[in-house]
């Protein structure tokens, strides 16, 4: 396992290897490299590796719900393959001997891989099936995909996997001398500028909408204290998407919307982080959840009393609008045979951007208006109550 000791500690063990070793100590042998990540214009974590022929070892600093430090070692076998990951992951707000939240150890095996994870205070080990090449996976760390790009080098194939019962593809293509596409089977296709080394020196990670970006420096530790004490002064990041509820009484009709809400961050939402013609959770995270205690017409379409999964189909001129029967999935798990119904919804241009996605039920003489606002568009459908 790896050693426990104060966050502080372990920072500055990271940075002095790596001060040592651009110093020239084992240049030939070892390199170092710093990472910003980015969601729209937000910074979210900040990292910093070492890595030698033997051993990576990196520290990533992520910032939302709250920050947390997480300090990671991988060791490589003779012929250079993964044999070894070792994880833990902190509080950075928490007591310097307080225990880690997880601990993570996995052994790579040629036929299996054993994975031991520790939480409070209780231990799970499985054994999984391994395919070769094997890759460690923590995306909350993303300097080890250059171990993806490096491992598929290494055994001359395209196709490398993450743990996982049964394992994880990761295809790996090269379209140009400094750019390579990794292709993932559940968080899309990442897209890597690389150096001749295969170091990456700027990637987009698919679904997880991050930018990262190779520096020549940072300032880690002065990074973690800054994020804490944004914690306990309660002005941290916070969710990425918080959960939240409408409530409102419309003519008489108790109506509850329960979704997540992305913010903008400096981003261009429809068309760009929403594509258009596309059909989107409505949010993020869980689907979006509408409930009525009184049946409701919409375009004409009557919407019985109860709780129904709404999605919507962006686009330039105009929305769909899909209330679908399905309840309690992910927003990305859509079934159109549960669809109740598709229903035309108008969009108008906003003079000032909305930051936050906000779903509001509002009241009109006739009956009520559903809307759905971010950015600079706002959506709406108006409804009536069926007496």
């Amino acid at each position: 396992m790896i050693r426990q000791t104060s966050i502080s500690s372990a920072l500055s063990t990271t940075l002095a290897l790596a001060a040592g070793l651009t110093a020239g100590c084992a240049s030939e042998e070892a390199d170092s490299g710093a990472f910003i990540v980015r969601l729209g214009t937000d910074t979210v974590a900040v990292e910093r590796y070492v890595r030698t022929p033997e051993r990576f070892e990196g520290t990533a600093v992520t910032r939302s719900p709250r920050a947390m430090v997480r300090e990671t070692v991988v060791s490589f076998a003779a012929d250079g393959a993964v044999s070894r990951y070792e994880s833990t992951l902190h509080d950075a707000s928490a007591a310097t001997d307080a225990p880690p939240q997880q601990a993570t150890v996995i052994a790579f095996g040629p036929d299996s891989s054993v994975i031991e994870t520790t939480q409070d205070g209780e231990t799970e080990t499985q054994t999984l099936p391994t395919m070769s090449p094997m890759i460690p996976s923590s995306f909350s760390h993303f300097a080890l995909e250059e171990l993806v790009v490096e491992q598929a080098r290494r055994a001359g194939v395209e196709t490398v996997y993450r743990p996982g019962d049964p394992p994880s593809p990761v295809v790996v293509r090269r379209v140009g001398p400094d750019s390579v596409i990794l292709e993932t089977e559940n968080l899309g296709t990442w897209r890597a500028q690389v150096d001749g080394a295969d170091r990456i020196l700027g990637m987009h990670a698919g679904a997880l909408n991050r930018t990262i970006e190779r520096v020549a420096d940072l300032d880690l530790d002065g990074t973690v204290r800054r994020w804490a004490d944004e914690d306990a002064r309660g002005v941290g990041m916070g969710p990425f998407s918080p959960r939240d509820t409408l409530r409102a009484i419309v003519g008489g009709a108790e109506i509850t919307v329960d979704y997540s809400r992305p913010s903008k961050r400096g981003r261009l939402v429809f068309g760009g982080l929403v594509p258009w013609n596309s059909i989107w959770r409505t949010g993020a995270n869980a689907a979006t959840q509408l409930t009525t205690d009184q049946d409701l017409m919409m375009d004409a379409t009557r919407v019985p009393a109860g709780t129904y999964t709404l999605f919507t189909i962006p686009r330039p001129d105009g929305w769909t609008l899909i209330v679908n029967r399905e309840t309690g999935q992910a927003g990305t798990a859509y079934d159109s045979e549960q669809d109740l119904a598709r229903l035309e919804i108008e969009v108008e241009s906003l003079d000032q951007p909305v930051e936050r996605f906000t779903i509001s039920a509002e009241e009109t003489n006739g009956g009520g208006v559903l809307a759905f606002t971010w950015d600079r568009t706002r959506a709406s459908i108006p409804f009536t109550l069926v007496k």
